[in-house]
């Protein structure tokens, strides 16, 4: 009998204190920190430009295996291709432009792995001569 009693006196005062209050929205981040309320304090951060796959051109194979590691990340450019009239003689690997400095050092890592150098050279290079984009992929 007397949890019963006391289970419905608390009850009464949960529900006599609820309905006591007002209802108060609920502050807003900028109105909580102290910071004014208006909107236009915060402008949306910039959408980067996507990023495009490439691939550097060289005019020679010493030069594409500098930047990338080693020979076989390069290809020969094709006869009569508009890099080649250009002064390119071979394509390196293709890489999102956002990120080369990171693929090329994930390059020379395996490179460093598979035994084609014998030091990690971590400072990024570019010897290009130019630089194309290639499709997705």
């Amino acid at each position: 009998m007397f949890v019963r009693l006391l289970i419905a006196g608390s009850l009464a005062l949960v529900f006599a204190a609820g309905c006591s209050k007002k209802e108060a929205a609920a502050p807003t981040a900028g109105a909580a920190a102290g910071v004014g309320s208006s909107s236009s304090q915060f402008k949306p951060l910039p959408v980067p430009p996507p990023a495009k796959y490439v691939r550097d051109h060289y005019k020679s194979l010493e030069d594409c295996a500098f930047d990338w590691g080693h020979a076989g990340r390069c290809m020969p450019v094709p006869a009569g291709a508009p890099e080649r009239n250009a002064g390119a003689a071979f394509f390196g690997p293709n890489y999102s432009n956002a990120i080369r400095d990171e693929s090329q050092l994930e390059a020379r890592k395996l490179a460093l792995q598979q035994g084609y150098v014998t030091s990690l050279d971590e400072q990024p290079s570019n010897r290009a001569v130019g630089t194309s984009d290639t499709p997705k992929g």
